[in-house]
Order: structure tokens, then sequence, then C-alpha cells
């Protein structure tokens, strides 16, 4: 990573001090949490099937 943050905010707020052992972490986490809603998507297409026409009015 090139970039070292003293804290990160996360949202709804939370924050934590940046680690980046930590961070590497919850990247790989968010990989897997992608790759496990991917495999629920009938077309294996995670913006159709999961995110679909959400806001959009037709």
């Amino acid at each position: 990573m090139d970039w070292k943050p003293d804290v990160i905010a996360a949202g709804h707020g939370d924050y934590f001090h940046y680690s980046p052992s930590k961070f590497r972490k919850i990247i790989k986490w968010a990989k897997s949490a992608e790759e496990a809603t991917k495999a629920l998507c009938p077309s294996g297409d995670l913006e159709r099937d999961y995110y679909g026409d959400f806001g959009e009015r037709r």
C-alpha cells in the first residue's frame, strides 16, 4: 500500500487506527465476501443479480 493514514473512518461513526496487517485482513475478508455473494448469483453477474436495477424506475 502506498499510503499510511493515522486513522481510517469506516463510516457510521466507526473509526480505527491504521494498521497495515489489519487493513490487509479487511481487504482479504472483503474479497472473500464478494466471492461468496457472487456464488449465490444465478448468472454469476454480481452487478445484475445482486444490485439489479435499484433506483431505476421504468
